[in-house]
């Protein structure tokens, strides 16, 4: 049977990207995105709850990630769904579910990339044959 794991989103990045290992082979970036979402009732409401999300992203998705998005900008971001499950020291289990990115396209958000530059920046990992990065 066939299974379906795709994630996609349009959030506001929270705070800056946090790294971990950006001068080795494998470099990693956490983001945080908050999709903000309003009642049924319209757009004219104010918003009542927003959902947070932690983005992983890895390779030279990371890089650009750790490069340029700042808090407050707006991404969109396309991936999977991972859920790690890890036990505590006191014995209980904690469970983290993280959006595993391989597509990211920045929408915008303060203007400090200057007039002359685009709204949009479209980036996506490529995979070689071999499952590495291309």
């Amino acid at each position: 049977m066939l299974s379906l794991n795709k994630v996609e989103l349009i959030g506001y990045v929270v705070a800056t990207p946090s790294s971990q290992g950006m001068q080795g082979a494998s470099p990693r970036a956490y983001v945080r995105l908050v999709e903000k979402l309003r009642p049924v009732g319209g757009l004219e409401k104010t918003i009542r709850f927003a959902e947070l999300h932690t983005v992983v992203m890895h390779g030279r998705l990371a890089r650009l990630a750790v490069k340029y998005l700042r808090k407050g900008d707006r991404v969109y971001v396309s991936g999977r769904v991972q859920t790690t499950a890890q036990r505590r020291s006191d014995g209980t289990r904690q469970t983290t579910v993280e959006i595993v990115a391989n597509n990211m396209i920045m929408l915008g958000g303060k203007a400090r990339f200057g007039p002359e530059t685009r709204n949009e920046c479209v980036v996506e990992e490529k995979k070689d044959d071999k499952g590495g990065e291309g």
